[in-house]
């Protein structure tokens, strides 16, 4: 009689721990150059999203300058 062939599921493929640094060439011309910048980046635009997309703004081109950097009401 013939072995059973062994089995391997996939629990999850929402538990990726497996990291890729990209080369260093590539990151020096990113715009963001690292995991940190970014988590940096991350930090300030939750704790202070007017300074966050002002700054973002202030890289684009505009006709006339905006008057607000946000308007929200709650719904």
């Amino acid at each position: 009689m013939a072995e059973p062939a062994v089995q391997v599921h996939i629990d999850s493929t929402l538990d990726e721990q497996r990291s890729f640094d990209p080369p260093a060439e590539f990151s020096q011309k990113a715009q963001i150059k690292s995991l940190a910048e970014y988590e940096a980046l991350y930090k300030e635009s939750v704790e202070q999203p007017e300074k966050f997309w002002a700054r973002a703004a202030e890289e684009l081109h505009w006709f006339k300058k905006w008057d607000k950097v946000l308007e929200w009401n709650a719904p």
